[in-house]
């Protein structure tokens, strides 16, 4: 099967996500769009799109064609998309530089150190995006060697990013519950609506200590107190459990090290004024 790095371009230098919301529309329709087509990964970033599809040259265009349909369609673009390219991948190696450059792509919009890389397929390769969960496995197809831990290490995270990713949250970390549950599902908000979002919500309230009151989590994720204490006992797919889990450890450890890094802590910590 042949694998094709497509790139296409907003007209003028216009962006096609501005702004976290608008990246998380733009993921469901690569998703809606790629999925069924041989899409591999892909990262929406600044005027352009870049995907790399696991098809032959007519299929990658015709797929192509049907994204910028899409986001014509359902997306307020300011402008109109310029031809699309396509680069064939020549060998292993080529594919090994691909796939970093693509992924990297996301430092264009924000710095390395807020790793949340929400407008790339790295977070459906690192399990914390339940939409996307098979890239993962398309992407081994072609990189079989490849190890969780390199997709970190191309996106500049450390170790702290992925220790303890596994455990229930407890109180005390509730406070970023609802924006990891509707990251793991590529949704504006729990409460979005449709089969999405009641499944962003049963995760969530299963990846909740038991310790935590029924009525808290009610609160903390804007829901009825019923629905919380159905979806603590809801048969829910553990991958969208874990991928609720990561992307709120992934939270955490991003507000330590925002803390460390704060000019005003450092201050504070040295006794400065």
């Amino acid at each position: 099967m042949e694998l094709w790095h497509c790139t296409c371009r907003l007209h003028d230098g216009h962006e096609i996500a501005p702004d976290p919301a608008t990246i998380g529309a733009a993921v469901r329709l690569v998703l809606a769009v790629g999925l069924p087509r041989g899409l591999v990964i892909f990262c929406v970033v600044d005027d352009h799109l870049h995907t790399l599809l696991a098809s032959d040259r007519d299929a990658a265009a015709e797929t192509m064609r049907r994204l910028q349909v899409a986001f014509a369609r359902h997306a307020d673009l300011p402008a109109a998309f310029e031809a699309p390219r396509f680069k064939r991948i020549a060998d292993r190696e080529h594919l090994w530089r691909t796939v970093p450059y693509i992924l990297r792509q996301t430092h264009r919009l924000q710095p390395p150190t807020e790793p949340f890389w929400e407008g790339s397929a790295a977070p459906d390769l690192a399990g914390l995006r339940w939409p996307g969960r098979p890239l993962r496995e398309r992407l081994l197809r072609h990189l079989p060697e490849l190890r969780e831990e390199a997709v970190f290490h191309w996106l500049g995270a450390g170790s702290d990013v992925v220790s303890g990713w596994g455990d229930q949250i407890p109180r005390e970390q509730l406070a970023v519950l609802a924006r990891a549950a509707a990251a793991a599902f590529a949704i504006p908000t729990v409460r979005a609506g449709g089969a999405l979002g009641q499944l962003a919500i049963r995760a969530a309230c299963r990846a909740v200590s038991h310790e935590v009151p029924t009525i808290l989590l009610a609160t903390t994720l804007g829901i009825a107190p019923r629905a919380a204490l159905a979806g603590r006992t809801a048969q829910v797919d553990p991958d969208a459990v874990g991928a609720v889990l990561r992307q709120a450890w992934l939270r955490v450890a991003w507000e330590r090290t925002r803390r460390i890094l704060d000019p005003d802590a450092l201050r504070s910590a040295a006794g400065w004024r």
